[in-house]
């Protein structure tokens, strides 16, 4: 983690459904944002997610706050997620936008990329 904790900005490209079979998977994910300052989750192309993703979305965010980080941004395309999120009052831990556009730095700050995924797309 050592070139992750120079990081100022990154973004972590989900897909899939997230579900208990994943939470091995997700935390091993999210705990590689922990040390970066601006993080910004991309749920555009997630179908699902259960209380388990939740439970480690918000086990990183506590992570990153006791190190004195700014809230996480998540990208939501879908309307049943936007709903999930705002059923579970989301909104008072992470901020929402609606495209990645609107959650990266366009100050010419270099931005990691990552990508997560449970697993493979079934067609």
């Amino acid at each position: 983690m050592e070139a992750e904790a120079n990081l100022e900005h990154a973004v972590m490209i989900f897909s899939n459904d997230y579900d208990i079979e994943c939470k091995d998977r997700l935390r091993n994910d999210l705990e590689r944002l922990t040390p970066i300052r601006n993080v910004v989750l991309d749920f555009t192309d997630v179908t699902y997610v259960d209380s388990t993703a939740l439970g480690e979305l918000i086990r990183m965010h506590k992570t990153r706050a006791a190190n004195g980080f700014e809230r996480e941004t998540i990208v939501v395309g879908s309307p049943h997620l936007q709903r999930l999120f705002e059923l579970v009052q989301f909104e008072k831990v992470f901020r929402f936008v609606p495209e990645l556009g609107d959650a990266v730095p366009h100050n010419g700050a270099p931005t990691e990329l990552y990508y997560a995924y449970c697993r493979e797309a079934t067609a």
